[in-house]
């Protein structure tokens, strides 16, 4: 079997080369059974790729190809993160607030304090104690708004945080983003 990797080099040539690590043990085996198994299209919790030898956090859309109700193989579009992360910290609310966004699972892939980046935003500090934790959870999971209210460590103030979904035809795990806004600055009032 071999399963092709296109992408563009720093010259914007066209690039080939074997995806490894597919028919072993770990989280891209998995994510391919998942879709060959089940025949539905999914997007991948964000994995650590080594792309000539960088190593780049990315994220999967991908599709089954079927074939007589039969599933024989899967299509999909690589994103690297770091990219979608530029994008997302330009955005600012109030004064000081920001936004980011989660995964399903609640892998940060953007957020203001880069350090979370890559971590796991419902093991946070700022998230272990909650006591609506769980509800926090099951919304982004299950693809629900919810606002919370809390100290923000990296802005040490108390602030808003509203989470969206982010759904995609097809694809039965939304995202979700979210912003960040100082209680102060959305409350303040203007004469």
């Amino acid at each position: 079997q071999f399963v092709p990797f296109w992408s563009r080099d720093e010259s914007g040539n066209l690039v080939l080369e074997p995806i490894v690590g597919y028919d072993g043990q770990g989280q891209l085996a998995d994510n391919i059974k998942s879709i060959l198994e089940s025949g539905e299209s999914k997007l991948w919790e964000p994995y650590s790729y080594d792309f000539d030898g960088e190593e780049m956090l990315l994220t999967t859309i991908a599709a089954p190809v079927i074939m007589n109700g039969k599933t024989i193989g899967i299509t999909g579009v690589d994103f690297a993160l770091d990219q979608l992360h530029e994008e997302i910290s330009g955005f600012s609310f109030y004064n000081t607030g920001f936004a980011g966004l989660i995964s399903n699972a609640g892998n940060v892939l953007s957020h203001q304090n880069e350090e979370l980046i890559g971590q796991n935003y419902f093991e946070t500090n700022s998230m272990k104690n909650r006591p609506d934790r769980t509800q926090i959870i099951e919304a982004v999971q299950t693809g629900q708004s919810i606002r919370i209210e809390g100290f923000s460590n990296i802005l040490q103030t108390d602030v808003y945080r509203l989470f969206k979904p982010i759904h995609i035809t097809g694809i039965s795990q939304p995202w979700s983003a979210f912003l960040a806004a100082p209680i102060d600055e959305v409350t303040k009032l203007t004469l």
